[in-house]
């Protein structure tokens, strides 16, 4: 927060305040004081509206700034879930790959052998696939 105040005194406060004296300062050189009350007037209600708007953008950048912020951080807590999921999903098939690879080589049965090895291939392939969509 309090770079969006030091930013908005350093690009609003000051030059709008020095432009507002200098503008001030080159009224007394006009002769008609009616004339000159009217361009002071105009003087620092522009240098008013200058402030006010250059606080009003300030307001909105800082306000888009969190709300950005806050979708990064609900990003990446999805991406960390999904992570997660991914990783348990990853070792559960490895797990049953294992299992059913065990199985197939104590059977003699050779159907429960190329189940085991299409299982096997499977879980390599998924392994691979997997591996290539975190790069």
């Amino acid at each position: 927060m309090i770079a969006y105040v030091l930013t908005f005194i350093a690009a609003a406060v000051f030059p709008t305040a020095l432009a507002a004296i200098g503008g001030h300062l080159a009224t007394s050189a006009v002769p008609d004081d009616k004339k000159k009350r009217k361009l002071l007037i105009l003087v620092w209600v522009l240098a008013c509206c200058g402030v006010l708007f250059a606080a009003l953008q300030q307001i909105d950048a800082y306000h888009s700034d969190t709300e950005h912020d806050s979708k990064i951080t609900n990003l990446q807590s999805t991406l960390n879930t999904s992570l997660q999921s991914e990783a348990y999903m990853r070792g559960q098939l490895e797990t049953i790959a294992a299992t059913i690879g065990k199985l197939g080589e104590k059977s003699s049965d050779p159907v429960t052998a190329e189940l085991a090895s299409a299982v096997a291939k499977m879980a390599g392939g998924v392994k691979r696939l997997l591996q290539n969509s975190v790069r």
